[in-house]
Protein backbone atom coordinates (compact mmCIF):
# COMPACT_ATOMS: atom_id res chain seq x y z
CA UNK A 1 0.00 0.00 0.00
CA UNK A 2 1.31 3.23 -0.94
CA UNK A 3 2.47 5.99 1.97
CA UNK A 4 -0.38 8.30 0.63
CA UNK A 5 -3.28 5.20 1.29
CA UNK A 6 -1.74 4.17 4.54
CA UNK A 7 -2.19 7.69 5.73
CA UNK A 8 -5.56 8.62 4.58
CA UNK A 9 -6.94 5.04 6.15
CA UNK A 10 -5.47 6.21 9.40
CA UNK A 11 -7.01 9.57 8.99
CA UNK A 12 -10.52 8.03 8.48
CA UNK A 13 -9.92 5.27 10.91
CA UNK A 14 -10.05 8.03 13.18
CA UNK A 15 -12.72 10.12 12.03
CA UNK A 16 -14.73 7.17 11.75
CA UNK A 17 -14.12 5.82 15.30
CA UNK A 18 -14.59 9.65 16.92
CA UNK A 19 -18.20 9.87 15.20
CA UNK A 20 -19.31 6.22 16.38
CA UNK A 21 -18.18 8.05 20.28
CA UNK A 22 -15.51 4.91 20.85
CA UNK A 23 -14.39 4.88 24.54
CA UNK A 24 -11.38 6.94 25.23
CA UNK A 25 -8.27 4.72 25.03
CA UNK A 26 -8.82 3.87 21.48
CA UNK A 27 -8.96 7.37 20.78
CA UNK A 28 -6.13 8.73 22.35
CA UNK A 29 -4.39 5.27 20.70
CA UNK A 30 -4.65 7.58 17.34
CA UNK A 31 -2.40 10.26 18.45
CA UNK A 32 1.26 10.66 19.28
CA UNK A 33 2.65 11.70 22.63
CA UNK A 34 3.26 15.07 21.86
CA UNK A 35 0.08 16.12 20.01
CA UNK A 36 -2.61 18.82 20.13
CA UNK A 37 -6.25 19.49 19.18
CA UNK A 38 -7.57 23.04 18.74
CA UNK A 39 -11.38 23.12 17.91
CA UNK A 40 -11.70 27.15 16.94
CA UNK A 41 -13.93 29.16 17.94
CA UNK A 42 -14.60 31.72 20.29
CA UNK A 43 -13.74 30.16 24.02
CA UNK A 44 -17.35 30.32 26.02
CA UNK A 45 -18.41 28.86 29.30
CA UNK A 46 -21.17 27.47 27.92
CA UNK A 47 -18.26 25.47 25.27
CA UNK A 48 -15.07 25.17 27.33
CA UNK A 49 -13.55 22.95 24.42
CA UNK A 50 -13.77 25.73 21.99
CA UNK A 51 -10.78 28.42 21.09
CA UNK A 52 -8.67 26.58 23.47
CA UNK A 53 -5.63 24.10 22.68
CA UNK A 54 -5.28 20.68 24.14
CA UNK A 55 -1.77 19.08 24.52
CA UNK A 56 -0.82 15.83 25.20
CA UNK A 57 -1.88 12.42 25.99
CA UNK A 58 -1.82 12.29 29.98
CA UNK A 59 -4.82 12.05 31.53
CA UNK A 60 -6.01 14.68 33.98
CA UNK A 61 -8.84 15.11 36.52
CA UNK A 62 -12.29 16.46 35.14
CA UNK A 63 -11.79 20.00 35.88
CA UNK A 64 -12.67 22.14 32.70
CA UNK A 65 -9.69 23.89 32.56
CA UNK A 66 -7.52 21.11 32.24
CA UNK A 67 -6.44 21.08 28.72
CA UNK A 68 -4.85 17.53 27.76
CA UNK A 69 -5.88 15.91 24.65
CA UNK A 70 -7.99 13.08 27.19
CA UNK A 71 -9.62 16.22 28.37
CA UNK A 72 -11.06 17.90 25.15
CA UNK A 73 -12.64 14.32 24.44
CA UNK A 74 -14.60 14.51 27.67
CA UNK A 75 -15.81 18.12 27.70
CA UNK A 76 -17.26 17.30 24.23
CA UNK A 77 -18.61 14.25 25.66
CA UNK A 78 -19.83 15.90 28.88
CA UNK A 79 -21.71 18.57 26.53
CA UNK A 80 -22.40 17.38 23.26
CA UNK A 81 -23.68 14.08 21.60
CA UNK A 82 -23.61 12.89 17.78
CA UNK A 83 -27.26 11.48 16.92
CA UNK A 84 -26.05 9.68 14.28
CA UNK A 85 -23.13 8.64 12.87
CA UNK A 86 -20.69 11.17 10.23
CA UNK A 87 -21.22 10.91 6.80
CA UNK A 88 -17.37 12.25 5.89
CA UNK A 89 -16.09 12.86 2.69
CA UNK A 90 -14.17 15.48 0.74
CA UNK A 91 -11.05 13.76 1.55
CA UNK A 92 -7.96 14.97 0.32
CA UNK A 93 -3.83 14.02 1.54
CA UNK A 94 -0.65 15.39 1.13
CA UNK A 95 2.50 13.91 1.67
CA UNK A 96 4.69 16.41 0.46
CA UNK A 97 3.93 18.46 3.21
CA UNK A 98 7.33 18.26 4.80
CA UNK A 99 7.84 19.11 8.27
CA UNK A 100 11.09 19.88 10.63
CA UNK A 101 13.92 17.48 9.69
CA UNK A 102 13.61 16.32 13.18
CA UNK A 103 10.58 15.79 13.24
CA UNK A 104 9.01 15.26 10.01
CA UNK A 105 5.14 15.10 9.01
CA UNK A 106 3.88 11.81 6.99
CA UNK A 107 1.04 13.81 5.25
CA UNK A 108 -1.95 16.44 6.07
CA UNK A 109 -5.16 14.60 5.66
CA UNK A 110 -8.50 16.99 5.81
CA UNK A 111 -12.16 16.14 5.76
CA UNK A 112 -15.56 17.18 6.20
CA UNK A 113 -18.54 15.17 8.16
CA UNK A 114 -21.86 16.00 8.22
CA UNK A 115 -24.03 14.85 11.48
CA UNK A 116 -26.55 15.74 13.58
CA UNK A 117 -25.36 16.89 16.74
CA UNK A 118 -27.28 17.12 20.77
CA UNK A 119 -26.86 19.38 23.76
CA UNK A 120 -26.43 17.39 26.66
CA UNK A 121 -27.89 20.05 28.68
CA UNK A 122 -30.76 21.55 26.58
CA UNK A 123 -31.93 18.62 24.72
CA UNK A 124 -31.52 20.94 21.22
CA UNK A 125 -30.45 18.81 18.32
CA UNK A 126 -29.26 20.92 14.88
CA UNK A 127 -27.33 19.54 11.95
CA UNK A 128 -23.86 20.47 10.83
CA UNK A 129 -21.02 19.97 8.57
CA UNK A 130 -17.39 19.91 10.51
CA UNK A 131 -14.33 20.15 8.96
CA UNK A 132 -10.55 18.68 10.18
CA UNK A 133 -7.30 18.75 9.60
CA UNK A 134 -5.47 16.10 10.77
CA UNK A 135 -1.39 16.21 10.68
CA UNK A 136 0.04 12.91 11.01
CA UNK A 137 3.51 11.24 11.44
CA UNK A 138 5.23 8.71 9.20
CA UNK A 139 3.44 6.38 11.14
CA UNK A 140 0.07 7.56 10.59
CA UNK A 141 -0.33 8.90 14.38
CA UNK A 142 -2.24 12.24 14.71
CA UNK A 143 0.32 15.25 15.70
CA UNK A 144 -2.33 17.91 14.98
CA UNK A 145 -6.04 17.69 14.86
CA UNK A 146 -7.86 20.89 14.11
CA UNK A 147 -11.59 21.06 13.92
CA UNK A 148 -13.94 23.95 12.25
CA UNK A 149 -17.34 23.88 13.55
CA UNK A 150 -20.61 25.82 13.65
CA UNK A 151 -19.97 27.05 17.36
CA UNK A 152 -22.66 29.42 16.45
CA UNK A 153 -25.58 26.65 16.58
CA UNK A 154 -23.38 24.96 19.64
CA UNK A 155 -24.02 28.45 21.40
CA UNK A 156 -27.46 28.63 20.55
CA UNK A 157 -28.15 24.92 21.56
CA UNK A 158 -27.19 25.71 25.17
CA UNK A 159 -29.86 28.67 25.23
CA UNK A 160 -33.06 27.04 27.09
Amino acid sequence: MADSERLLKSAKSFCEAFGRGEELPILLSYFCNDSHIIEHGLPLPQLPYLGKKFEGLQEDDDNDESRTLADYFKLVGKYLNIVNEPVWGGWTIDCDCGGENDNPLGAIASCKGDATFLNRRTGKKWDETVLYRLELDVGGRIKVLEIWADSLSAFLATQK
